[in-house]
């Protein structure tokens, strides 16, 4: 399963930025935040869930699903990759409950959900499952902090470039390099 990664999120910003006002971003991007560690749906799951169903029925699909997001939010979170094999093995054996052990596949959001937590309508979820949908969502703090560690990666590789251009070219020779004959 994909990961949101910085690159996902300024790419998100800017999609809604073209189309929304920054308030009614903002406001998405902090309830997108809430959400982090579960899986965004895709597009073509929204177009086949959500369009082509009346209005009233439509209605009653996003009541239960606001209903169900508090629920959910009370989950416990994902279980963390290092630390997932030594669950497995203690729910394998009876130690542990087997709902001690979360994966990833069991934090997806339906998009009835998306479209409950948005509360923008079909255009910005949309939109939002054209740049992320399939994602897992990360908090902002986490991506902006990969995203300082690749630009500092960056700029050390830029440094070293920098030295590597002013040093003196070692193929170029004054003259015949020879470390000795023998006869």
């Amino acid at each position: 399963m994909a990961r949101m990664d910085p690159k996902h999120r300024i790419n998100l910003e800017a999609a809604l930025l073209s189309r929304w006002q920054a308030r009614h971003v903002d406001a998405i991007l902090r309830a997108l935040e809430q959400w982090s560690g579960w899986r965004w749906p895709t597009e073509p799951e929204v177009l086949a869930a959500i369009p082509y169903v009346s209005k009233p029925i439509r209605a009653r699909y996003l009541r239960a699903a606001q209903a169900d997001l508090a629920s959910l939010l009370a989950l416990p979170p994902v279980t963390p990759r290092e630390e997932r094999v030594g669950i497995e093995q203690r729910v394998a054996f009876g130690v542990l409950p087997p709902a001690a052990l979360v994966r990833p596949e069991d934090r997806m959001l339906s998009p009835w959900h998306g479209l409950a937590i948005i509360g923008r309508g079909l255009p910005m979820l949309l939109a939002i499952c054209r740049t992320i949908g399939g994602m897992t969502l990360v908090p902002f703090a986490t991506l902006e902090a990969e995203l300082e560690r690749e630009q500092d990666a960056q700029a050390v590789r830029f440094l070293k470039l920098e030295h590597a251009a002013t040093l003196p070219d070692r193929h170029i020779t004054s003259g015949p390099s020879v470390a000795g004959f023998t006869f």
